[in-house]
């Protein structure tokens, strides 16, 4: 009787447990939007919604009027807009915050599938949210995050009980839909062949005979549902381009364009946030290394995807959701022994058995008390990070207008430029990735380094005015000069205009 009253007090703490878990998950992505492309992604929601057109040239900028935008995000902008038109940015907030902690409880159930073991489930989790979480940002990608998880929980599903085949029908609408969100479709595809091919080899390897290559073709649910997710994902505003539009961050124009931004740039092992990645690096290939069912499958995977993920920091997410669930497939019994030599649940040993009640309880604690404090903090104060953009200067844009001069802004600054100005001002360059021209690019954050002839470079693009960090080398060079002058200064931001600019008597500076 006192065992079964203990085992019901448990079943409630555990309850308690995943509820503070995945709670917590949810806090962690309350914050205010700090993302500067996040703004010209709601702004080209709300053009497409307003003039049901979705548009194919750049209609932002006065560089470049008229090039070719593969907007291949659309689908995402519409769904930002439509969610922020009814609840504003609190909604959106709510709505991210939502999306990533049920992709993780989709990732805990494919763990849990595979290993059979809470503990492994949970610690894979934890490690994967703290990877993760610097790139939980307002952005597209938070849709393929979601739809990643959810291809590998049907994929293991599969792999796991084969009889669950049916499920495998619902990969192809995923795919149609991954397309139109966002371009790490493509990350989807390349996992569901790796995947279908390997399963075709395995079957052709049974038979042993040349001539039933076809035979195996057929034979394979994994490789029909690829063919017919490649079909499909022609069905997109820009049919076969969109299939190009993602390679071409790996090689030439698209290459180039990665070598200056931040998050496309490999994992700086300076930093403290590396430690987990080498900490998880080395559990997975580990893993591997002792595992009694070793496949080529999880072994591609793992090797393609952590080096995706090493390469750029913007894949860190990507990897832990693609390779762990490979990695506690291929090391499911080596991470089952481990688990159960803790016994956890016996009495018996008194200290693990303590620790475990105490983290049982204490986790929903930790959920309470962060779910409340975010809240209040959300809904009591401005939910966009306004220090780290440049409001005060944008009001006073809106106030002066200056439409028709050429005003040259700061590259993170372009899409909250586009939110605030468009239409009545055009910005000079976003993050609108590789719509712009390799050597415009390149010849622009050299300008930003003071690598080029600044005055060559602003002669040469006909700039009237310059919205730019005032604590940055270029605000102090422009500061010096006799032939720029400050027009407004804000908390982190200057507008300059060349001396022949007519412009307000007085200077009007913020502290």
């Amino acid at each position: 009787m006192k065992k079964t009253g203990m085992n019901n007090i448990r079943r409630v703490l555990i309850k308690f447990f995943y509820l503070g878990f995945f709670g917590f998950i949810f806090t962690l992505n309350i914050r205010e939007i700090m993302d500067p492309d996040f703004f010209w992604h709601l702004r080209t929601g709300q053009y497409i919604l307003t003039n049901i057109a979705i548009p194919h040239t750049n209609i932002f900028s006065f560089t470049y009027p008229g090039i070719e935008w593969l907007n291949h995000e659309w689908l995402s902008q519409v769904l930002l807009y439509a969610i922020y038109n009814v609840g504003g940015f609190i909604s959106l907030i709510y709505m991210k915050a939502a999306l990533l902690t049920l992709t993780f409880i989709i990732f805990f159930t494919t763990l849990l599938k595979i290993s059979k073991s809470r503990i492994v489930s949970f610690f894979f989790t934890a490690l994967a949210v703290r990877i993760s979480m610097p790139y939980f940002t307002m952005r597209p990608q938070i849709f393929s995050y979601f739809l990643l998880a959810a291809l590998m929980y049907i994929l293991y599903a599969y792999i796991t009980d084969v009889s669950r085949k049916k499920m495998l029908k619902i990969i192809p609408l995923l795919m149609l839909l991954w397309v139109n969100l966002h371009g790490v479709y493509i990350i989807g595809m390349a996992t569901l062949a790796v995947f279908a091919f390997c399963e075709i080899f395995e079957t052709f390897k049974i038979t042993q005979r040349a001539n039933n290559v076809l035979a195996a073709l057929k034979q394979s649910p994994l490789f029909k549902i690829f063919a017919i997710s490649c079909v499909l994902l022609l069905i997109n505003p820009y049919t076969w381009k969109s299939l190009i539009y993602p390679v071409t961050y790996l090689f030439g124009q698209g290459r180039l364009h990665t070598h200056y931004i931040t998050e496309w740039q490999s994992v700086n092992f300076h930093e403290g946030y590396a430690l987990f990645v080498v900490f998880y690096c080395l559990i997975v290939y580990l893993s591997f290394a002792f595992s009694k069912s070793k496949t080529a499958r999880e072994l591609i995977v793992i090797l393609i995807f952590s080096y995706l993920g090493i390469s750029a920091n913007r894949n860190l997410p990507l990897m832990v959701l693609v390779v762990t669930p490979a990695a506690v497939f291929a090391g499911k019994y080596f991470f089952n022994l481990y688990a159960q030599r803790f016994q956890l649940w016996n009495i018996k040993h008194k200290f693990r058995f303590l620790c475990l009640h105490i983290i049982l309880i204490f986790i929903p604690l930790v959920f309470g008390y962060s779910f409340f404090y975010m809240n209040e903090r959300m809904l009591g104060n401005n939910p966009i990070d306004t220090l780290r953009f440049p409001q005060d200067s944008v009001e006073y844009l809106k106030n002066n207008d200056y439409s028709e001069k050429r005003i040259l802004n700061l590259y993170k600054w372009g899409g909250y430029f586009i939110w605030h100005l468009y239409p009545q001002y055009k910005n000079f360059i976003d993050g609108r990735g590789i719509m712009f021209p390799a050597d415009f690019l390149v010849e622009y954050f050299n300008f930003a380094k003071l690598k080029i002839d600044w005055k060559v470079f602003l002669e040469k693009h006909k700039i009237d005015m310059i919205l730019w960090d005032k604590n940055s080398p270029v605000s102090t060079i422009l500061t010096e000069s006799n032939n720029w002058k400050i027009i407004f200064e804000g908390r982190s931001s200057c507008i300059y205009a060349k001396s022949s600019v007519k412009t307000p008597d007085t200077v009007r500076i913020r502290e």
